[in-house]
Order: C-alpha cells, then sequence, then structure tokens
C-alpha cells in the first residue's frame, strides 16, 4: 500500500511539472479566443439591447466627453416609469393624456439610482475606443475571469489540470454565467461577478498583501451601493466563521467590512433616490409567510434554489464557506423585484450571490479533493476520480435542467442543447459572417439611424433606442407623440395589413390592443406620415416622420 502511495504522489509530481510548463500558455490563448469570440458576437447582435444598454452607453460616453454621469434616455425612462402613470392607463385614458415628456434637455443622472462610480474608471477608454465595445468587452472579461481566477484558486491548491478544468465546466453551465453573459442587456452590476470573486479569492488566501485586498475591496464598492453591502458582508461573515484560522488578519479584514458596510448603508440612505430598495426585502417573519403563499414567488423560489444546488453542495465539503454562499443567496429567495431576481437569469440580479457561490463551491471542492488524496485504506486514485466526477455530474444535472420553467426541478435531455458552448457555436453562426443574422441587424440599424435623422426628437420602444440615442432626443414611446419629429413603432404583417405596437402596457392584452389602435389613431390626426412610412421587417420596426 505504501508503494502504491509512493507511486500516485511520484505520478502526480511529473504530471503537475508538465502541466505547468504548458498550461499558462494555453490557459491564456482559450481564454484570448473565448473572450474575443464571445465578444465580437455580443457586438454583432442587436436583439435584446433595450434601454438600459442605451443608458449605460449614453451615460459612460457623457463620462468620458463631458465628465457628468447623465443620460437623457434614462430622464425619459424613468419619467414613464414613476411619473406618466402610463403603463396603467386604459386606452380612454390614453386617448385623453397629454403624454407629456421629461422637458427636452432634461437629463438624468444615473448615480442618483445607482452608485456606478467604476464608470469613471472605464470611460478613459472609450478616448480610444467605441462605448459599446469597452462595456461589452469588460462585461465578457468579467465572466470569463472568474473561471480563470477559480482555475488558478484550485490549481494553487494542487487539484490537477483536470480537476481545475472540470470544476470550470461547472461554472459555464450555470444560467447565471451562461445566460446572463450570452443574453441580456449591459448592467455596471455585471461587473462584480469578477470584482466580488476577486476579494473573496484574495480574502481567503493567507499572506495576500493588505493593498490587493483594498484595491479588490473599492473595485466592488466602485461597482455600486449592492456590491459595498455584499462585500462587506462576506469578509464580516469570513471573519466571524474562520476566527480561529491561522493568519487571518483579523482586525484588518473586521475593519474594512464595516468601511464597506457603512459606505453601502451611507449611499442607500442618504445618496440614493432608487425606490426600488424600500420594498426589495421583506420586514417581518409574517411578510415572507405571505410572499410564500404566492405560488408563483414560492415555484420561482423553489427553481431558484434547485439551479444552484450544485454549487451549494459542493461548498458544504467546506462547511463555513456553505453558510456565508447561503446567507448571501438568501436576498434573492426572500426579496422580490418583480420577479426578476429569482429566474431571469439574463439579468443582473443574479450577479451578486453568484461569484459568492462559485468561491464557496471552489474551497468545497478543494477540500474535497484534499480528504480523497490523503486516502490510505483505498486506492487514492480512485478516491480523486470520485472528487473529479462530482462537477461533471452536477454540470450534467445542470445541463438537463430547464432554469426557467417553474415548479421544478423540470429534467429534460432537450435543454443540454442551450448549454453554453452548444449556445455559443449557435450564436456564432447566426450572428457571424457574410450574410449572418448578426450582418442583416447592423444593416438594419444603419437604415434605422438613417431614416431618424440627427438632431431629431424621436419618440421610440426600448428596442430601437440603443441604435438611436446618439445625437438625437429619445422620448419613451408613446411620450412625447404630439411634439416629435419621428415616431418608431413595432409592427406586425397580417392578411389584413400591418398592425402597429410598441406601448407597454400592464392592464392585459385585450386592453393593450386598443390601446395600439388609440396611438395610431392620434398619430394619423397629428399628421403622422403613415402613406410613406419605412419599414425594416428585419427588425420589426416602422419609422414614421411627422409632417409639420
Amino acid at each position: 500500500m505504501n508503494r502504491l502511495g509512493n507511486a500516485w504522489d511520484n505520478t502526480r509530481r511529473s504530471f503537475l511539472r508538465l502541466a505547468t510548463q504548458r498550461e499558462a500558455l494555453v490557459a491564456i490563448v482559450i481564454f484570448v479566443l473565448l473572450c474575443a469570440l464571445v465578444t465580437t458576437v455580443k457586438m454583432y447582435r442587436l436583439d435584446g439591447l433595450e434601454g438600459d444598454t442605451a443608458t449605460s452607453l449614453q451615460a459612460t460616453e457623457n463620462i468620458a466627453h463631458r465628465g457628468v454621469a447623465t443620460s437623457q434616455v434614462a430622464a425619459n425612462s424613468l419619467a414613464f416609469i414613476y411619473d406618466s402613470g402610463l403603463g396603467r392607463m386604459t386606452a380612454g385614458q390614453i386617448a385623453k393624456d397629454p403624454l407629456t415628456p421629461p422637458p427636452a434637455t432634461k437629463e438624468a443622472n444615473i448615480m442618483a439610482y445607482h452608485t456606478y462610480y467604476i464608470l469613471y474608471l472605464v470611460a478613459p477608454l472609450v478616448w480610444v475606443f467605441p462605448v459599446k465595445f469597452v462595456l461589452f468587452a469588460l462585461w465578457t472579461l468579467s465572466f470569463f475571469g472568474v473561471v480563470a481566477l477559480a482555475y488558478l484558486g484550485l490549481r494553487q491548491r494542487n487539484l490537477p489540470v483536470v480537476g481545475a478544468s472540470l470544476f470550470c465546466l461547472l461554472i459555464v453551465s450555470h444560467p447565471a454565467w451562461s445566460e446572463s453573459l450570452l443574453d441580456g442587456q449591459f448592467y455596471v452590476d455585471r461587473f462584480f461577478v469578477f470584482t466580488g470573486f476577486l476579494l473573496m479569492y484574495l480574502a481567503s488566501r493567507q499572506n495576500v498583501s493588505r493593498a490587493w485586498l483594498v484595491v479588490a475591496g473599492v473595485l466592488c464598492l466602485l461597482v455600486n451601493e449592492r456590491g459595498a453591502l455584499t462585500a462587506g458582508a462576506f469578509l464580516l461573515l469570513y471573519v466571524l466563521l474562520y476566527w480561529t484560522r491561522p493568519g487571518i488578519d483579523r482586525i484588518f479584514k473586521l475593519g474594512f467590512s464595516f468601511v464597506l458596510l457603512a459606505y453601502g448603508a451611507i449611499a442607500l440612505k442618504l445618496v440614493l433616490t432608487n425606490s426600488f430598495y424600500s420594498s426589495f426585502m421583506p420586514t417581518s417573519i409574517a411578510q415572507i409567510m405571505a410572499n410564500f403563499q404566492q405560488p408563483v414567488f414560492a415555484h420561482d423560489a423553489e427553481l431558484l434554489i434547485f439551479v444552484n444546488l450544485p454549487l451549494i453542495l459542493l461548498a458544504l465539503f467546506e462547511w463555513r464557506a456553505a453558510v456565508i454562499g447561503i446567507v448571501l443567496l438568501s436576498p434573492n429567495v426572500l426579496g422580490s423585484i418583480g420577479g426578476a431576481e429569482k429566474i431571469a437569469w439574463t439579468t443582473h440580479y443574479h450577479s451578486y450571490y453568484f461569484p459568492v457561490l462559485v468561491w464557496a463551491a471552489m474551497l468545497g471542492y478543494a477540500a474535497a479533493y484534499r480528504k480523497a488524496a490523503a486516502v490510505t485504506r483505498v486506492r487514492p486514485i480512485y478516491a480523486v476520480a470520485a472528487v473529479c466526477a462530482m462537477p461533471v455530474v452536477l454540470a450534467l444535472y445542470l445541463s438537463m435542467l430547464d432554469p426557467y420553467t417553474a415548479p421544478g426541478p423540470n429534467l429534460s435531455s432537450d435543454t443540454t442543447s442551450n448549454q453554453f458552448f452548444f449556445k455559443l457555436n449557435r450564436l456564432s453562426a447566426n450572428y457571424l459572417g457574410a450574410g449572418s443574422l448578426g450582418a442583416t441587424q447592423q444593416a438594419a440599424g444603419d437604415r434605422l439611424r438613417k431614416a431618424v435623422p440627427p438632431g431629431s426628437v424621436v419618440t421610440a420602444p426600448e428596442g430601437a433606442m440603443t441604435p438611436l440615442y446618439e445625437h438625437r432626443t429619445i422620448r419613451f414611446f408613446p411620450m412625447g407623440l404630439d411634439t416629435a419629429d419621428y415616431a418608431v413603432l413595432a409592427f406586425t404583417p397580417t392578411p389584413q395589413g400591418i398592425t402597429y405596437s410598441g406601448d407597454v402596457s400592464y392592464v392585459g392584452p385585450d386592453e393593450a390592443k386598443k390601446i395600439d389602435a388609440v396611438i395610431v389613431q392620434r398619430m394619423k390626426k397629428d399628421h403622422y406620415d403613415f402613406r410613406h412610412e419605412i419599414l425594416i421587417p428585419e427588425i420589426s420596426l416602422a419609422i414614421v416622420k411627422r409632417l409639420k
């Protein structure tokens, strides 16, 4: 048995020496190629980029060129949501409403909504590169950065290349990583996926310079106020649960956690005017119970837990890390922002707990490997192989789990085609190359911009805001309908003719159809020229000019 153990140790050391000679170069090549591919696909896509993306692009450009974090698109979007009441109006009410937008020159300071101060660090890149490339590339780097850092962390904990790589496979199988990377809009919050994980990675390593920990914590703080709160809560829990660990630097980490928590609390109470925070978390046991009595809330929360179960199960091998991960997942389980924080995987609401669960699972996986490698009564290679098989089994579970259909889990082999590498392959084929959907959408975007000249005032749905926001005044359709130069509507060809839509309504589909008809009728009375409308079928948008 000793001979077998020695042979195993010698084989493992030889393999590690061979791997370290080439793996850095191979890892860098894979990292660069995947980042370049994903960023290119995202650059060529037009679908899915709506008002929030336009706001981020415009605010970043304004910081770069004017030094102010303002957005005219944001002003109109906020006016529609908070001031207009249009989303709850009936057709009869909209027929009489003045549809008054904010003043043409009004811009909203996005820092009053979230403290996205990291954009001040990002904005200088816009002096050199297009703003869309800058934000999309950083979005992509944030997600792949977590995978690369997790791989490095496991290799530093003496896991073999295969074992570390299989854990990376588990990460990219999670919809909070793959869906959030490949689909959805740009949000600054997505930067926390990497900055948060970097802080956790450094905090759990010994002999890390305080300066590096401060840099990571400040980056979390700059992402926004929730980044500061999550980072502060993590450090506080880490110090308390690992109090007896040698070299933990308790006083410094404890003090730094209070600084981050204080910053987040001050931002919430004194700086921001974001009303979502006041209703996000329940304030009593009774309210928690009432939330879970709602079937949609309960089912979505259940599915959220099932999707995150693989990371939690691995984390249990390092129970302290598992406790931290579960605690920081709980706001998404208990809170509510209209349900998006549960299973809307393409949104940014999963960006705060996900890096914590990856960190906890990484430590649990490393702990399981250490225990397996130390086995003496059975062949160590069998124990190690069993541990390395765990992320494969869990990744297979995630590949067969439908993350959108609650109650769950709903397992089917049909969902495997939607996993990261399969989906990236489809998106690459669809959006890259001559004659592809991406080329078609880019041409359609050019036609849309040409149809609405710079300097115009245009009332448009969210889907048209990203192509049009530059050098134009954007109104949130149908606001400003009576004064705009152009209107953009969604259209659908039917045997009876063209059906127009575009209004955001929460009063039911039947009333929404009446609202669309009322808006078109109102536009015709206000001299919109439907005889010379410009149709762009590739993106299902119609541009109608208002005759003076």
